[in-house]
């Protein structure tokens, strides 16, 4: 796994992205969000496994899941799993706080 560090600290990080906020960043050769809902920071591919819609123009719902902009298909942010399973999951990603800042890991496989 490869970490990129995305923000000096969990706090600047919760600044920048307030709750309900999603950002995108291009983590080596991959388009991951960082999403920040009411129950946490969680990082998820950026294309929806469905038809590649950009997950980072979606919303967060009450149930802690992402609304794929496209066809509303629904992800668990925890999870990656699609609600009603229509579709493959979604990739997620670990976000851990080190004593330097807030990084996103990245597996060697999802970064070619």
């Amino acid at each position: 796994m490869k970490w990129f560090k995305v923000f000096p600290s969990l706090i600047k990080g919760k600044d920048v992205l307030p709750v309900g906020g999603i950002q995108l960043f291009l983590l080596g050769s991959r388009k991951v969000s960082l999403v920040h809902s009411t129950q946490g920071l969680y990082a998820i591919d950026d294309a929806c496994p469905h038809q590649g819609a950009p997950l980072s123009k979606g919303k967060i719902n009450h149930r802690n899941e992402i609304i794929c902009p496209l066809h509303s298909y629904c992800f668990s942010l925890e999870f990656g799993n699609e609600c009603e399973q229509k579709t493959q999951d979604m990739i997620t990603h670990p976000v851990v706080e080190k004593e330097d800042g807030l990084y996103i890991g990245v597996h060697e496989k999802y970064n070619t």
